[in-house]
């Protein structure tokens, strides 16, 4: 499986770059992270390098992205290597105009044995005014069966309004587990809210984005980002900067701090996070 998701990856990024064409716009980015793991017993630090490509058109849309995570666990624990498949098709113009559907398909390769063979599956329909206003709700399934057969369900309503140059975005998380007695949680229901807010300054981009609440397993970022590891976040803020360099380059830096509660140990665990990318418009 996980050599066939490789050179689906690579044939389509082939054909994006090769066959573009007038009608279709293309931008691919490289992201390269590195972790950091304060007050943990078990982790140290650990670091990731993100491809992800994004093709449409008047109608359609579609997003590839494929990751590759190496974390280093602390003396007595085997180190963690990851990698994680996304692809999605977005459909614009879904039965109205301003409707837009998504849905696509999340695959974890892993040696945490919970997880590894991890499938998600998500959706998500936005009703939009461009540069007005947006809301919608996404829904993400999440099947772990290598170990407990674990099931998660998520529900996330959102909504974003422009006022101007700022843009604010609110979200909703509600997280239904299936196994918790099995993974180390005494709760099946878990209920978080994140906000953002961005403002656009000539050729900078700034986006603060904070949240509250709880998480477990969590599928964010359109279902490009999943946190499939077995540990209750808490919290969460991030710092997001971009520049477009010219029409067709963006530089960017991300900075996030998040806190969870490791479930092995019960230590409070602050997790940090920078992120340098670089994107291309074709």
């Amino acid at each position: 499986m996980k050599k066939l998701f490789i050179k689906i990856f690579f044939m389509v990024i082939l054909g994006l770059v090769t066959n573009h064409s007038a009608s279709a716009n293309s931008y691919f980015a490289i992201y390269s992270t590195y972790l950091n793991y304060n007050n943990s017993e078990i982790k140290d630090n650990g670091y990731s390098l993100t491809a992800y490509s994004n093709l449409w058109n008047m109608k359609y849309g579609l997003e590839l992205g494929i990751s590759q995570t190496h974390i280093n666990y602390k003396k007595g624990f085997d180190d963690l290597d990851q990698t994680d498949f996304t692809t999605s098709l977005l459909k614009y113009n879904f039965l109205d105009k301003n409707l837009l559907l998504k849905f696509g398909f999340h695959y974890i390769s892993s040696d945490d044995d919970l997880t590894d063979n991890g499938k998600i599956y998500f959706a998500d329909i936005t009703y939009y005014i461009p540069y007005v206003r947006n809301y919608g709700l996404e829904i993400a399934y999440s099947n772990y069966n290598e170990v407990h057969d674990l099931n998660i369900i998520q529900l996330s309503p959102h909504a974003g309004f422009f006022i101007k140059k700022l843009y604010l975005e609110v979200r909703g998380y509600y997280i239904h587990t299936n196994k918790e007695d099995k993974i180390g949680l005494n709760l099946k229901n878990f209920y978080s809210i994140e906000s953002a807010i961005s403002y656009q300054f000539n050729n900078f981009i700034t986006k603060i984005e904070w949240w509250l609440g709880q998480q477990v397993f969590a599928v964010k970022k359109g279902g490009f980002i999943v946190y499939n590891l077995s540990e209750k976040y808490k919290g969460g803020l991030t710092l997001d900067i971009s520049y477009n360099l010219n029409k067709k380059t963006k530089l960017g830096f991300i900075g996030s701090w998040n806190t969870y509660k490791e479930i092995t140990t019960d230590n409070e665990v602050n997790q940090l996070v920078g992120t340098i990318f670089m994107g291309l418009t074709f």
